[in-house]
């Protein structure tokens, strides 16, 4: 039974508009890169404004492409990543209230490095929870039952997940 009180169903309230702001900091800091490699390496208004060739042959990029970069699809990327949030979010409330204690993190190999890393990992739903998604990502959960594997040495025992040895994670630190 869905319920607003559960503790993960009002992160996902609170945590809209802390990604609100996350998101226009984001937009600041790039223009501010922007403006200190202009300056930095003695590029005129102009070339900082509209970008243009280094004297290297790289291409500079310059305020106008950021800022359109920044606006285009704007508002589908946000609505996109919010709704991925929160239903990650309503999905980890929902295994917990069926007492589930473990997520494996589905995040595909192919993007950075952080979901690489993430990808395939067993978390806690409280770790899981403070995981964050980032634009038009792709990052899941899929409940654990667990068994317990004991390998031919006989000295330890490993949770297994699908028929796979799960590695239990620490949780990153939130970088996107």
């Amino acid at each position: 039974e869905f319920s607003e009180r559960n503790k993960f169903v009002q992160m996902a309230i609170q945590g809209g508009a802390e990604k609100a702001a996350l998101i226009n900091r984001t937009t600041r800091k790039n223009v501010s890169q922007v403006l200190a490699f202009g300056l930095e390496n003695g590029l005129t208004v102009d070339e900082i404004a509209n970008g243009g060739v280094l004297p290297d042959g790289t291409a500079f990029k310059g305020l106008r492409a950021v800022v359109t970069d920044a606006e285009k699809n704007r508002v589908a990327t946000i609505a996109r990543t919010q709704i991925m949030e929160a239903t990650n979010l309503s999905t980890i409330a929902y295994y917990d209230d069926m007492g589930t204690t473990h997520v494996l993190a589905i995040d595909g190999d192919e993007f950075d490095q952080e979901c690489i890393q993430r990808n395939g990992n067993v978390y806690t739903l409280e770790a899981a929870s403070n995981e964050s998604e980032h634009p038009n990502g792709t990052l899941d959960w899929v409940p654990v039952i667990e068994q317990l594997y004991t390998p031919p040495d006989g000295n330890s025992t490993t949770p297994i997940v699908d028929g796979m040895v799960a590695t239990l994670s620490t949780p990153t630190q939130n970088k996107k």
